[in-house]
C-alpha cells in the first residue's frame, strides 16, 4: 500500500456492526500497518463500520467512526445492507 493512502477518508455511511477481538488494537488513519496511530481500542469494543478494503497487500481493512482497523481484530456483529459489508 502506498503511504499516500494514509488519511484516506472514504465515503461515511455505516453498513455494519463489529466487536474488537484484540486488546489495544491500534486505530489508524489508513488501510496499512505503515499509517499513523491514531488511537488504540479496548478488548470487546463495540463500532460502527462504514465499509471494508483490501490494501495491496490483499489485508483487510475496516474503515469506522474511530478510523481504520486491521480485519483480523474485527468481529462483524451485524450488517445493515443486503449482501453484506460496502467496498470502500
Amino acid at each position: 500500500m502506498a503511504l499516500e493512502a494514509c488519511g484516506w477518508t472514504p465515503e461515511e455511511v455505516v453498513t455494519a456492526e463489529g466487536r474488537v477481538t484484540k486488546s489495544n488494537a491500534a486505530v489508524h488513519d489508513g488501510p496499512g500497518a505503515e499509517c499513523d496511530v491514531t488511537r488504540h481500542l479496548a478488548l470487546n469494543s463495540g463500532i460502527e463500520i462504514f465499509c471494508v478494503y483490501f490494501n495491496d497487500f490483499d489485508n483487510r481493512w475496516y474503515y469506522t467512526t474511530l478510523g481504520w482497523v486491521y480485519g483480523n481484530y474485527v468481529t462483524i456483529t451485524r450488517t445493515s445492507q443486503p449482501g453484506g459489508l460496502a467496498r470502500c
